[in-house]
């Protein structure tokens, strides 16, 4: 059992190595937001934005423009989406109207 456990360390140990660390680095901010708030901001939107699509899709109402598993909504993907358009301070009604439009298009449930 102990061989196991160490050999299961090992090899967390080593893949934690294999992977880039993520840090968020937005080339926006909101409404003039600090860095943090503006990570606040998006991390809200983000879980805002699963739960929404969780609880439609749980409810019968299937949304019908952006096919994505809500756990795969995160505030990486919303930054990296975010800054293929964004630069400087902007309105978070900006950027929500943007990260619907840019998530329709690139998770569209529409199977060509």
């Amino acid at each position: 059992m102990n061989k196991v456990i160490n050999v299961f360390l090992i090899f967390l140990l080593m893949s934690s190595k294999c992977f880039a660390e993520w840090r968020p680095e937005p080339k926006f901010d909101i409404e003039g937001a600090s860095y943090i708030e503006t990570l606040t901001f998006i991390s809200g939107f983000s879980y805002a934005l699963s739960y929404y699509i969780s609880y439609s899709n749980s409810a019968g109402k299937i949304m019908k423009s952006i096919c994505i598993e809500p756990r795969h909504i995160t505030s990486q993907l919303l930054i990296d989406l975010a800054n293929r358009n964004f630069s400087g301070s902007i309105s978070s009604e900006e950027f929500s109207a943007y990260i619907v439009e840019a998530m329709s298009i690139e998770y569209s449930c529409d199977v060509e």
